[in-house]
């Protein structure tokens, strides 16, 4: 997995995604409706993150403005450049926050 993660990062500067597939789940919800599938939250909840974890690819999470629950995107870069990844998200978080 790290191997195509890599070989998918040399090709950009960073991944930009949803931080989670869903909105904020009710406090002890067991499942979540995604694209007509009953999915466990804690799988849902992991689904766009657990990936980087298991790399070791650093990301982040910025909240984005938006009615109701909240919202976040992630961005993910290279293995071992945080620092560019923090560079991206500064750029990112101008421009959610005008």
């Amino acid at each position: 997995m790290r191997t195509a993660v890599d070989d998918l990062l040399s090709r950009v500067d960073a991944l930009i995604l949803p931080t989670l597939p869903i909105v904020a789940p009710i406090s002890g919800q067991a499942n979540v409706n995604i694209d007509g599938t009953e999915v466990p939250v804690r799988a849902a909840m992991l689904k766009h993150t657990q990936l980087f974890n298991m790399t070791g690819h650093p990301a982040i999470s910025l909240p984005v403005q938006a009615d109701g629950l909240p919202v976040g995107l992630q961005i993910a870069g290279p293995a071992n450049n945080t620092t560019r990844v923090l560079d991206i998200a500064a750029i990112c978080e101008k421009i959610l926050w005008r």
